[in-house]
């Protein structure tokens, strides 16, 4: 569980604002709801590396690199969608990758299909 809740024990900041886990101490609180459910994003499975794989692999061009406020993590993005215009989460994200990315949300959903 990804969340933006920095007072949640047994949760670990993984980057600037973002924590994992602590699920046992936010449950009461989003039942009472005292926090919002909009603020933890779940994951099922994961995906690993041996050591300096994923680093060879920023290296080799197959990953890039966002410097992202947690509030574009974070975002509900099933609440602003509108059937028959699909955003996907990496439109929002290769947007703020500045110019390079934008040109490539524009190859993807040409001509304002990516309506903002």
């Amino acid at each position: 569980m990804l969340h933006d809740v920095d007072t949640l024990r047994e949760s670990e900041e993984v980057c600037r604002g973002l924590f994992l886990g602590g699920w046992s101490d936010a449950r009461p609180k989003v039942a009472d709801r005292s926090l919002g459910e909009g603020r933890f994003k779940f994951f099922l499975g994961a995906t690993e590396w041996d050591a300096g794989q994923l680093e060879d692999e920023f290296k080799a061009g197959a990953w890039l690199a966002l410097d992202a406020e947690p509030g574009l993590v974070i975002k509900d993005r099933v609440a602003s969608w509108r059937p028959g215009r699909p955003k996907p989460v990496w439109t929002e994200f290769m947007k703020h990758l500045a110019e390079d990315g934008k040109k490539i949300v524009d190859q993807v959903y040409p001509e304002g299909a990516d309506d903002s």
